[in-house]
């Protein structure tokens, strides 16, 4: 496979995705990620929620859908496994049966963002987010890629990091994080 011909496709895979995220698996096994929203989703009020996870290895890509009334939430979320924690956060994923999806404003999501990046924790629910508990159904892909991550090709590996990289600071930038 020529690898420059597919880095076009992966390019677009992670310019339409998010790359700024907060994520990690609780005590019980349950995997959450935290991301930035402009939308306001109240607490304890019926919402719908949907996420399906496809591969376009070695990238994963998170689908979510959420709905509270009229506000509507749509966008997808780009995981490169490249270290250890990220592939014990996605084997959690393969393992739950949920994920907890937490939604917070720009500002609250710095703070979250900014702490993680400092003390290298996050203390369950000891952030300003609304959270979702959404089930998850199928999950074959996303299996069937951490069966063989640890043998795909790593120059192919450092390029994406090299495009994701440069997504995530422009992220940061729009954000408006200051590490």
């Amino acid at each position: 496979m020529d690898v420059e011909l597919s880095l076009e496709g992966y390019m677009d895979v992670i310019r339409e995705a998010r790359t700024i995220y907060v994520y990690g698996v609780y005590d019980d096994g349950t995997p959450y990620i935290i991301l930035h929203s402009d939308k306001t989703f109240k607490p304890r009020v019926r919402s719908e929620g949907f996420v399906a996870i496809h591969t376009k290895p070695p990238i994963v890509i998170i689908e979510v859908m959420l709905k509270q009334y009229r506000v509507e939430e749509e966008f997808k979320i780009a995981i490169l496994p490249s270290n250890k924690e990220i592939k014990e956060f996605l084997k959690a994923i393969v393992e739950s049966d949920r994920i907890l999806l937490s939604l917070a404003y720009k500002e609250d999501f710095s703070e979250i963002y900014k702490m993680v990046a400092e003390k290298g924790v996050l203390i369950e629910g000891d952030y300003n987010a609304v959270t979702f508990e959404i089930p998850l159904d199928n999950v074959e892909e996303l299996k069937q890629l951490m069966s063989v991550i640890d043998i795909i090709d790593k120059e192919l590996m450092n390029k994406l990091e090299e495009l994701i990289t440069e997504k995530q600071k422009n992220e940061i930038k729009d954000l408006g994080i200051k590490l």
